[in-house]
């Protein structure tokens, strides 16, 4: 079963600090491309501080992606999701997606730095401009083709902070989740990221 939603908001650890999350689920995806540079882009999230908060990093404390198959495809095939650390990420993707607000976890909290969240629709999101860096979380299954008569797959992979943040976000940075394997036709699943995280100074 998937694990179910955890916040990692600890103000014992991290007094100072604005607290956020984002939690945002695509449309039925079916056929995306298998994901390079600017392809199989499923959900975006860039940093960029300005003005008073210029001098901000956003410490991302958990990242969790869940992909749940809803059609079956055709043929049996592997799936598998990623999730890199961006940087030079000067424009966000526009074509095919919706914007996400991050959510404060507490009153008082300004306007959290990463407001440019995109999640995609039933299609891959046009690309932005980006360098891929890192891979930060990976995973994937075999499915089974329409025909099966078993429960369809699933990933669900969560990354989570102990003692240190899982990365750390300077401007023009962000995070990218992307597909790794072409979908095959005819199946349909639907993409949830979540992401916490604190912004303080550098």
């Amino acid at each position: 079963m998937p694990a179910a939603h955890r916040y990692s908001f600890d103000p014992d650890r991290f007094p100072k600090a604005a607290f956020y999350t984002v939690a945002a689920s695509s449309g039925l995806h079916t056929t995306i491309a298998a994901g390079t540079g600017s392809a199989g882009h499923l959900f975006a999230a860039r940093y960029a501080p300005v003005g008073v908060g210029a001098n901000l990093l956003f410490h991302v404390t958990r990242l969790r992606i869940l992909w749940q198959t809803i059609a079956g495809f055709t043929a049996a095939q592997e799936m598998a999701l990623a999730a890199y650390k961006a940087t030079g990420f000067t424009t966000l993707h526009g074509t095919g997606s919706a914007a996400v607000a991050p959510l404060a976890l507490a009153p008082g909290y300004a306007v959290s730095q990463l407001a440019a969240v995109r999640s995609s629709g039933s299609a891959a999101i046009s690309a932005g401009v980006l360098t891929l860096g890192a891979q930060l979380l990976r995973g994937g299954f075999a499915e089974l083709a329409a025909g099966a008569t078993v429960q369809k797959g699933f990933i669900d992979e969560e990354a989570l902070a102990t003692v240190h943040p899982i990365v750390v976000l300077a401007a023009n940075e962000g995070i990218l989740v992307r597909n790794e394997i072409l979908m095959g036709a005819g199946g349909t699943g639907r993409l949830t990221v979540e992401l916490d995280g604190y912004e303080r100074a550098a």
